[in-house]
């Protein structure tokens, strides 16, 4: 069974709920974007993720009022030939601002795809993985719900980006059939296996993402973000342990 290995801030019922275990081989839906880009979504259908003429934004997976992951995707003339990569993962809450940006980092490379509280890396390693974890408690019609983003960050040993790998895992508590619930409730291509969910960023004051430490020793506080949402409860990944 999957184990959380993260660090937790204990905190009273009833907003915390027991740790979710999504396991390979449980009830748990599973979508995984890829650098080059394409996409495995939730069905297990694989299709090639293409920016628009007017945006390189793509939403792959979306909670209505609580989380919208967003795909960013980078141009790039290579031998020639005209490729897009993934180079950032954008999430935002459910007031759409930002809560976190995992991206390349151009200006130091051992910053590569850190959530917060990042640790500095040697230039020597070319990959960067990270997770995080949120859970939601039941509301009105809707389970309780728990989702596990995973990402990782390559580079070729001459430091060009390949682009990243992004996995996420869903579980619906008590729901008998995970795809239909995903269906009528949730949006974005890992739920209608489609690459035409292009994105449109909204203002440019609710983009900035929080700035990371750059302390080892820094911890995240989640308790501004729960005032944005009574019924999320974040939880940290392993974002800032590589």
């Amino acid at each position: 069974n999957w184990r959380c290995t993260c660090d937790t801030k204990p905190t009273p019922e009833p907003t915390v709920r027991p740790t979710p275990a999504p396991t390979p081989s449980g009830q748990n839906l599973t979508c995984t974007a890829y650098g080059d880009p394409h996409n495995i979504c939730f069905k297990g259908n694989n299709f090639q993720i293409v920016p628009s003429r007017t945006s390189n934004f793509v939403k792959l997976y979306e909670i209505p009022g609580k989380i919208t992951s967003v795909l960013e995707l980078e141009s790039r003339i290579e031998d020639d030939k005209h490729i897009d990569i993934a180079t950032a993962l954008i999430l935002y809450d459910g007031d759409m601002e930002v809560m976190y940006k995992i991206a390349y980092n151009d200006d130091d490379k051992g910053l590569d795809c850190k959530a917060f509280s990042p640790d500095l890396l040697s230039a020597s390693q070319h990959t960067r993985k990270g997770d995080l974890q949120f859970s939601w408690v039941a509301s009105g019609d809707l389970p309780a719900q728990d989702l596990i983003i995973s990402w990782e960050c390559k580079r070729l040993e001459d430091d060009t980006k390949v682009g990243m790998t992004i996995t996420w895992n869903k579980l619906n508590i008590d729901i008998a059939d995970q795809l239909k619930f995903e269906e009528e409730h949730n949006s974005g291509s890992c739920v209608d296996c489609s690459p035409l969910n292009i994105f449109y960023p909204p203002s440019p004051e609710k983009t900035t993402p929080p700035t990371p430490e750059t302390t080892s020793d820094s911890k995240v506080d989640g308790d501004d973000n729960k005032d944005k949402e009574n019924d999320f409860d974040p939880v940290q990944g392993n974002g800032d342990n590589f």
